[in-house]
């Protein structure tokens, strides 16, 4: 490998721990707070997927590896809900463009997932502990320019939205990144053989981030962890169990030291998130609360109830009075997008995925895989209750950590493994 080419997945972990922060500055730097995923903000992500896309290509990338070891029925599943995507995005959506746009960002996700796989393959045993380091490290090194970004808030009246909440648009998506940052370091405090600085160093990451995590009172990025922690220790048990006290404890201390820290307005803080768990009423029979939000989101689906209405189209077609660009809930945003029919084949293949990425982890018990797995289940559950699912950053984390995953053993592992290969197929 020439020392050109050996240089790139370095780059690539390095772009990956400084993305956040470049974004971060980006929006601090802003007019105002409000971006879209067409705004120039996510350009450090685009860059770094095309890198990986073109890194992998040059690694022996083929289009047979975007479905590795898959079944033909599992195949024809897929180009059945690609058919119906694509036919709904352009035929029923209210705006084909919006639509068009996010299917384009979810399916960079497995592109760049088997992408990511391809050049772990080719780059040596360092590479995925690399990643998901630089998965943990990205949210350390933004966290100064978030908390600015979330301070800031309490000077700029003017982003009050109709709930009355500064910024809530607009600093909420952080929290997907915090939790799925969250869950990477939680996997790597499992590595065999740390030293006493390295686990401490991991730790007291951590609670950081734990801290920041509870004081932007993102209660489901709370739970989400926590779910996926929880699971995992039921995966993966040999790892969990000696560093389960030291999770717990940096938890606990986080949202601790969270309650300290003065928040900005009624949108932060660990106890406001919990006042705000009820439904918000804001009328008679109307409210923004989840449970509101979903059942609106139910009553588009009841409008087109075999086909949808085209992917990211709940801000026209949910008829709930305040508008939100997705449902928050990936389930019903795939019955939205893809009725029934593409739904339901949408949800039971990722029901397949993860069902394998525990498996996987399950059988390897590998610390790394491990960390992948929790960034992928963190941003699953968190899917349930909100657009973790659905946005460029966090899509971005699930694609790194599915490739944590499922990247086939590397030839210096392999030389001595006695398991099979990873692989993707449908038993």
């Amino acid at each position: 490998m020439s020392s050109a080419r050996s240089a790139v997945p370095l780059l690539i972990v390095a772009l990956i721990a400084l993305a956040p922060l470049v974004q971060g500055i980006h929006a601090l730097s802003s007019p105002n707070l409000v971006w879209t995923n067409r705004d120039w903000v996510h350009w450090p992500l685009v860059v770094i997927q095309m890198l990986i896309w073109l890194h992998a290509i040059e690694c022996g990338f083929r289009p047979a590896d975007l479905v590795p070891g898959f079944s033909r029925p599992v195949i024809g599943l897929l180009l059945a809900l690609l058919a119906i995507a694509l036919a709904t995005s352009a035929l029923r959506a209210v705006s084909p463009s919006f639509s068009f746009l996010f299917l384009a960002m979810t399916l960079a996700v497995w592109l760049t997932a088997t992408a990511t796989c391809r050049i772990i393959e080719h780059s040596g045993a360092a590479l995925p502990t690399q990643l998901a380091l630089a998965l943990f490290a990205s949210m350390l090194l933004f966290l100064p320019a978030l908390l600015w970004l979330l301070a800031d808030l309490q000077s700029r009246p003017e982003f009050d939205l109709a709930l009355g909440i500064p910024g809530y648009k607009n600093v909420r998506r952080w929290g997907f990144i915090l939790a799925a940052a969250i869950a990477a370091g939680s996997g790597l405090l499992t590595l065999p053989g740390l030293r006493r600085l390295q686990f401490w160093a991991i730790l007291l990451g951590l609670v950081t981030l734990w801290t920041a995590l509870g004081w932007s009172g993102t209660r489901g990025g709370i739970l989400a962890v926590a779910g996926a922690i929880a699971i995992a220790a039921l995966v993966a048990p040999s790892r969990i169990r000696p560093v389960a006290i030291w999770l717990v404890a940096a938890a606990l201390a986080g949202l601790l030291l969270s309650t300290l820290i003065p928040v900005t307005n009624q949108s932060f803080g660990i106890f406001n998130a919990i006042d705000r768990a009820e439904v918000a009423p804001i009328g008679p029979d109307q409210g923004v609360g989840r449970i509101d939000i979903w059942l609106n989101a139910l009553s588009a689906v009841r409008q087109a109830p075999m086909f949808g209405h085209g992917y990211a189209q709940n801000i026209w077609v949910n008829p709930n009075p305040i508008p939100h660009t997705q449902a928050h809930n990936v389930i019903i945003e795939a019955l939205m997008a893809w009725g029934f029919v593409g739904g339901s084949i949408a949800v039971l293949l990722a029901a397949r995925l993860w069902s394998r990425a525990a498996a996987i982890t399950r059988r390897t018990q590998d610390p790394i895989r491990l960390s992948g797995f929790l960034v992928v289940t963190c941003l699953t559950l968190f899917g349930l209750v909100d657009g973790s699912l659905f946005y460029m950053d966090s899509l971005f984390m699930a694609a790194i950590g599915l490739a944590l995953v499922f990247a086939p053993a590397l030839p210096e592992q392999r030389a001595s493994a006695t398991e099979p290969r990873p692989s993707l197929q449908a038993s």
